[in-house]
């Protein structure tokens, strides 16, 4: 294949990384060749050489583009939490259900991430010091300045409800329905039963309690 007459660049540049994303996430670097993601861009492994040189350096562009779009959670968030008056829990719940729901919508992104974490044992410094710890540096002062509590004490029980919603939005729709017990109920049941149930969780996790009214945010 061959390189499309009068391409843009940065259009080409886009699709690689578009395909590079879906290949890595799916079977990680070491299951998709140059050659595969070149055929899956519907470019030639020249062209994909020419942009972005070996893979190494394909997986990190990929990886950085991942994180720039989970960034974006931050902005959802702000959104969501500014849409109404809430009390303080009633804000965390809303957090929960914003951050699963942009989770299923990005995981490419988070799959790239949390494979990217089990086969090195490890998250990479890139991702721990520019993505994750800033993260939850802003989110346990934030809880703290809701709950009264020291922002450190915070900061292990938002971890933990990040690898809660992330687990569940990796999942597929038919594990999911299966663990809840709705497999013969619309897809919007079921993940409106998980979504309840991170709500629980992450309240009991970070010590919020459950506000009645949460329910029907």
């Amino acid at each position: 294949m061959a390189r499309p007459v009068k391409a843009d660049p940065e259009t080409t540049k886009k699709r690689i990384l578009q395909a590079a994303g879906r290949l890595f996430a799916d079977r990680g670097i070491d299951g998709a060749s140059l050659r595969d993601i070149a055929v899956e861009a519907g470019l030639s492994q020249s062209l994909v050489s020419h942009y972005f040189g070996g893979k190494e350096q394909l997986y990190r562009a990929v990886v950085r583009g991942m994180l720039r779009e989970l960034g974006s959670l931050g902005e959802a968030l702000t959104a969501s939490l500014a849409e109404r008056p809430a009390t303080p829990e009633e804000l965390v719940h809303r957090a929960v259900r914003t951050g699963f729901r942009f989770a299923r919508e990005h995981r490419d992104a988070v799959m790239l991430i949390q494979r990217s974490f089990m086969e090195k044992g490890h998250l990479d410094e890139e991702t721990l010091s520019g993505s994750l710890l800033p993260f939850l540096e802003r989110s346990s002062l934030v809880l703290a300045a809701l709950t009264g509590k020291p922002a450190r004490a915070l900061r292990m029980p938002v971890q933990s409800s990040i690898f809660l919603v992330v687990r569940y939005s990796l999942a597929p729709l038919h594990e999911l329905a299966a663990i809840a017990g709705t497999i013969a109920a619309p897809e919007h049941e079921t993940l409106a039963a998980v979504e309840e149930h991170l709500v629980e969780a992450v309240a009991a996790i970070t010590g919020m309690r459950r506000a009645a009214s949460s329910s029907a945010l």
